[in-house]
């Protein structure tokens, strides 16, 4: 069950925001999900660079351009170790000829 972001050149002029939702972690847990960017632009779409707010959290996807109609995955891992309570995390994702970077937010409760 992967979550789908729509982006195009207007969505990201506007800000384009979402959240994955890590749910119950365990303290020293390490969780992987997915996001899928789904470009509806009439062109290709270019990932330029990401910013995480946290150290404890990586992201890797693939460096290559979105062509129009297609989607690209980006993984995500977020090691809950020495974290505790409710954790909100960013990662900001800038593209090409934008200034608003497309914002995701992590959330999860660590026990």
């Amino acid at each position: 069950n992967i979550q789908t972001v729509a982006v195009n050149h207007s969505i990201l002029q506007e800000g384009v925001r979402d959240t994955l939702h890590f749910g119950r972690m365990r303290q020293d847990e390490i969780i992987r999900k997915q996001l899928r960017i789904q470009n509806e632009s009439d062109g290709p779409m270019v990932i330029l660079r990401h910013v995480t707010s946290c150290g404890c959290t990586t992201v890797n996807y693939e460096r290559k351009p979105i062509a129009a109609g297609e989607s690209s995955i980006i993984n995500f891992e977020f090691d809950s170790r020495g974290e505790m309570g409710w954790q909100m995390k960013l990662m900001e994702f800038y593209f090409a000829e934008k200034d608003t970077p497309l914002k995701i937010y992590i959330e999860a409760e660590i026990e």
